[in-house]
């Protein structure tokens, strides 16, 4: 079998379509398991399945290209680690933008101003929140930043935002006025 899989290696890498394919339907089930792996956190960024599994076919063709079997390593464990690698390089990548986006606008508000006309949707979830949340969801509602607010309260600013973020995540399971 691993003699028949590096004749296959060699016509890929001098472009036989049919060996590439050959590898592609050999290797699927591998790219998708690494594609369901990084998923979640690449979905966030706006990638799709299908995005993520044309860049591990695109990761496996360049393992075709790169792999040398005097090195004493299989393809399969070659070629996983090139598209686990690929997959690592993208998420990397996006987060990385994401962090500059962020620091670039500064202290972005978490969640968007309230309307005054919503004070029933205010009191659903207020009630929904522990007394620590409340405390800060009524500083940030009276327009403090995090920093502000971590003086004020004699906290954390990492745990004025933790509690922003629960806080956005109760108010978005409510439905808006």
């Amino acid at each position: 079998m691993e003699e028949d899989l590096l004749e296959i290696i060699q016509k890929a890498k001098k472009g036989n379509e049919e060996a590439l394919s050959m590898l592609l339907s050999l290797y699927q089930p591998m790219i998708r398991h690494a594609v369901s792996f990084y998923f979640s956190g690449l979905a966030e960024a706006g990638f799709s399945l299908e995005d993520l599994q044309q860049e591990g076919a695109v990761a496996l063709f360049r393992a075709v290209e790169k792999y040398d079997a005097k090195r004493g390593v299989s393809f399969g464990a070659f070629a996983k680690k090139c598209v686990r690698n690929r997959l690592i390089s993208i998420y990397r990548a996006t987060h990385k933008k994401e962090k500059k986006t962020k620091k670039a606008l500064g202290e972005v508000p978490v969640m968007p101003p309230v309307l005054s006309d919503g004070a029933e949707w205010i009191n659903m979830l207020e009630s929904k929140l522990t007394a620590y949340e409340r405390q800060i969801w009524s500083f940030y509602s009276q327009g403090y930043k995090p920093r502000e607010i971590a003086k004020l309260a004699g906290r954390d600013v990492k745990s004025v935002y933790n509690s922003l973020c629960r806080i956005r995540a109760k108010a978005s399971e409510l439905e808006r006025p």
